[in-house]
């Protein structure tokens, strides 16, 4: 809607949304303090900051090495009922693996499992590929064999992982059974996947010959 002087006016007010989109993409762009002055501006204006807001600054302050504020934003989140989901952790395990923080990342990890957030695949391997990268391949296969029990199935990257270092360190017979397991289960699943679209058409089959005896 045009005012008085010509000129367009802004009719919509801005939502939670609109904050998120604009806070995440100044955070990818490096304005961190851009993104920090439309996050306090947000809380100024009664419009309520959601895992999604703090999501893109934690990660943001993360990639900075800014860990006292990202703590801080992690601690905000949790008090004011913003519950952090799988991708919020990952950020953080993420960056903590990548600094060889594993400690942390090995506490947050618990922390994750204590408020009901299953890790998935990927903060398992990532926490897998940073004990490997401080020497601590123990913790990583203790790690890689803990998962299927707590309901997260090996990927692809979860093999690779641990036999890469396998065979880094020289470990070869650890790392050529761990690969023959993969093709196994990588076998038997396609097997039944294969299975699964023949079985219909082969009944099919059966029933339109038994049909064409009577």
């Amino acid at each position: 809607m045009a005012n008085g002087n010509g000129k367009f006016g802004v009719v919509c007010k801005p939502d939670t949304v609109t904050y998120n989109t604009i806070i995440d993409g100044l955070c990818k762009d490096g304005f961190v303090d851009k993104a920090m002055e439309l996050f306090l501006q947000m809380k100024d204006e009664n419009i309520k900051p959601n895992v999604a807001t703090y999501t893109s600054l934690i990660r943001c302050f993360c990639h900075a090495n800014d860990w006292n504020e990202a703590k801080c934003l992690f601690i905000e989140m949790m008090d004011q009922g913003a519950h952090p989901n799988v991708v919020t952790f990952n950020v953080v395990i993420d960056d903590l693996c990548k600094n060889g923080k594993m400690n942390e990342a090995s506490r947050l990890l618990d922390l994750m499992i204590q408020h009901g957030v299953r890790p998935n695949a990927f903060v398992y391997n990532t926490l897998m590929d940073g004990f490997c990268l401080t020497g601590r391949l123990d913790r990583a296969r203790e790690l890689f064999f803990s998962m299927e029990g707590k309901g997260c199935r090996h990927s692809a990257a979860s093999y690779n992982t641990l036999i890469n270092w396998y065979c880094k360190n020289k470990e070869v017979e650890e790392a050529l059974s761990l690969y023959s397991e993969m093709v196994l289960k990588w076998f038997l699943k396609e097997l039944s996947q294969r299975l699964l679209r023949i079985t219909p058409c082969f009944l099919a089959f059966l029933r339109y010959t038994r049909l064409s005896m009577l």
